[in-house]
């Protein structure tokens, strides 16, 4: 049990280290930042229909600064991923002598100990979006991208 929270509190104090100098939202979940992260990778392009009837994809009309705003986000929770990621195969380490699997004996402990890594505070800051740079009205932005993305957007 000791190494659970020694790998929890490593991933913890890493992911607080991910964003010194981004100054805005920090209250985020590790939950809530891959979230985030899965809206943020569906702001690119999006499918469509030419004039001929042929799918296509085009890419969203952002600004250039906006762009900016996903690219810094998106960098900083993949970084997270990758640190929650790694905390949790050290989990399975621990709970499996150096194996791959989690033994039938330990699924509950590693269950319990996997899930506070998740609710853990991220305490990583992404920038807020503006509701209005997404142009909603010119780009075909889906409720469902939208509610991945909501902690950061900013009426």
């Amino acid at each position: 049990m000791k190494t659970i929270f020694a790998v929890a509190t490593i991933a913890l104090a890493a992911t607080s280290a991910v964003a010194q100098d981004v100054k805005t939202r920090d209250d985020l979940t590790v939950q809530q930042v891959m979230s985030i992260a899965s809206g943020l990778r569906q702001l690119n392009k999006y499918d469509t229909v030419d004039k001929e009837g042929k799918a296509t994809s085009a890419y969203y009309k952002f600004s250039s600064d906006l762009r900016y705003l996903i690219a810094n986000d998106l960098d900083i929770a993949t970084r997270v991923e990758t640190i929650f990621q790694s905390a949790n195969n050290s989990l399975v380490l621990s709970m499996s002598n150096g194996g791959s699997k989690v033994s039938d004996e330990k699924v509950g402990e590693y269950t319990v100990a996997s899930q506070k890594l998740i609710e853990a505070p991220c305490r990583c800051s992404l920038y807020k979006i503006k509701l209005s740079d997404l142009k909603l009205d010119e780009n075909p932005v889906t409720s469902g991208v939208l509610s991945l993305i909501f902690p950061i957007i900013e009426k």
